[in-house]
């Protein structure tokens, strides 16, 4: 079983900037991804039958919240298109060239 926890934060204006996505796996912390308005990102569900835009990188452009003020979804421009669409910002990892900069930066 999969189940999500999503931490948000806000800008003076109440606009959302950034998301912390926690995703857990059989009760044990499988990943946490924060996602930040103009890092790169791919789309990768956990569910294996979602094939919708998988493996595509993207950018995000903004967030779209829900009935409670959540995130929920995330507005991103794919890179191989340059077109913008919308995903479930559970789907979203970080990219390999983010990864390796995060790494890079911790060495220090």
């Amino acid at each position: 079983m999969t189940s999500s926890y999503i931490d948000f934060f806000t800008d003076r204006r109440g606009k959302v900037i950034a998301c912390m996505v926690n995703t857990y796996l059989n009760d044990e912390k499988h990943y946490a991804v924060k996602i930040e308005l103009g890092k790169e990102y791919v789309v990768q569900p956990l569910n294996a039958l979602k094939k919708k835009h998988r493996d595509r990188r993207c950018i995000v452009i903004g967030f779209i919240q829900d009935d409670t003020g959540v995130p929920s979804d995330a507005r991103v421009k794919f890179l191989d298109t340059n077109r913008t669409g919308r995903v479930n910002i559970r789907d979203l990892i970080a990219s390999f060239e983010e990864k390796n900069e995060e790494e890079n930066d911790e060495s220090f």
